[in-house]
């Protein structure tokens, strides 16, 4: 040091600065509040004065995983996304990992839905001993997020007050005795020709792996998992459907009775809009494949 440097007012920010040849070192002054004095200013390798990122006035530093941050709700504007699959028998044509299995349906326009059970106990009134109320997640017809709850009427559909464009989950809200869904739960298009959403007997939350991403939002897919319990060989598709294009196996991984994890290196950007699904298809039949996929929105 030695240089009659006061340091009264350090709060132990210091800079390297190399001039004719020679490094130094000298601190950063900072008045009471923390903020740097005019006078200071942080500079690249070739001396260019640049700014330091900000989130609500807070540096844009983690001391933990990026991703833990946005989990715990310190990162704005950012959420945690979670979407888990199951089909409980997958075939040797290409399958959504859901519970209702075929071809996911998506709907051209927004529109009230159905919601029924295979079960008379999946009532709310009068109340069964199965599912009461149900809740159903997805986009409205500008693709922001929607979601609605139903009281159940058992064998017979009821009709949701709002209209959906997409459908991506289904959950019992509350429910009897039995503390879970009695039958399958289907979650239908109007006319009731087409299952969006099922959840499967005593489940009480649907398995469907697939997501749309709403408007205005970036989709950032870091991971996946997948695994197949039957000793046959299975294939399992990711596939990413962008705004009025088509369908792209974006991503494919076989098994043979097993689980596998799957990480992007570099997370894999899906824009506003895109549908994203995973499928799998078996070389026999009765195949129970699960998979997940995880990331952030923002």
């Amino acid at each position: 040091m030695g240089k009659g440097w006061n340091l009264g007012a350090m709060v132990g920010l210091w800079a390297r600065l190399r001039s004719g040849g020679e490094e130094q070192y000298r601190p950063l002054r900072c008045d009471a509040d923390g903020n740097l004095f005019t006078n200071s200013q942080f500079v690249d390798q070739d001396g260019e004065g640049f700014g330091l990122k900000q989130i609500d006035g807070k540096l844009r530093v983690s001391s933990m995983p990026y991703t833990y941050d946005i989990s715990e709700g310190n990162v704005s504007g950012h959420d945690p996304l979670l979407v888990f699959g199951r089909n409980p028998d997958v075939d040797t044509t290409q399958a959504i990992v859901g519970g209702q299995g075929g071809a996911l349906t998506y709907l051209a326009a927004a529109e009230q839905l159905k919601v029924s059970s295979s079960s008379a106990d999946d009532d709310g009134s009068p109340a069964g001993d199965g599912a009461r109320t149900v809740t159903v997640y997805g986009l409205d017809e500008n693709w922001d997020f929607l979601e609605e709850t139903v009281t159940m009427n058992g064998l017979a559909a009821v009709t949701t007050t709002a209209s959906f464009l997409r459908v991506y989950k289904a959950r019992v809200a509350t429910a009897g005795v039995d503390g879970e869904n009695a039958g399958d739960i289907d979650v239908t298009n109007n006319a009731a020709t087409a299952i969006l959403c099922r959840i499967i007997s005593g489940y009480n939350s649907s398995a469907l792996a697939a997501w749309s991403v709403p408007r205005g939002k970036t989709l950032y897919m870091i991971q996946g998992e997948t695994s197949v319990s039957t000793q046959q060989g299975v294939g399992v598709l990711f596939y990413v459907r962008p705004f009025g294009g088509l369908f792209y196996e974006e991503y494919r991984i076989n098994l043979f009775g097993s689980a596998a994890p799957i990480s992007f290196p570099l997370p894999f950007v899906i824009p506003e809009r895109s549908d994203v699904e995973v499928r799998a298809i078996g070389e026999s039949v009765n195949n129970d494949v699960a998979a997940a996929f995880h990331g952030w929105y923002e």
